[in-house]
């Protein structure tokens, strides 16, 4: 423990500077661009590359629907979060949204924010 605090004791890394012990140990380490150069720059242009296919994949048509062959409705991920938002559906908008867009969005952006660093 470290200094004490209206009579409590206060941990040192409560204190501006100090870090918590789970991160004591990172400290001074490089990222993973700057520790394996060509290996991280790979490692990003393919996480880069997924995020691209991951944005084409929300809005690019994944279903095409014949009726009678002379009507074709197409309906992407986007396109079905609008309709359920409209047509009042909101568990089904939420879980799907949070499933389909957010975690996946988190997911990438983490990844790209621990390689690059």
């Amino acid at each position: 423990m470290g200094s004490r605090s209206n009579g409590r004791a206060v941990p040192d890394w409560q204190f501006p500077g100090k870090l918590p012990p789970a991160i004591k140990g990172l400290e001074g380490k490089r990222s993973l661009v700057g520790t394996y150069f060509r290996s991280g720059i790979a490692i990003v242009l393919m996480l880069l590359a997924a995020m691209a296919c991951f944005v084409a994949g929300i809005f690019l048509p994944f279903t095409s629907v014949t009726k009678l062959w002379l009507f074709q409705n197409q309906i992407s991920v986007y396109r079905g979060l609008i309709i359920l938002w409209q047509a009042g559906e909101l568990f089904l908008f939420l879980i799907l949204f949070v499933f389909t867009i957010c975690f996946p969005l988190v997911k990438l952006t983490a990844m790209l924010t621990f390689v690059v660093g």
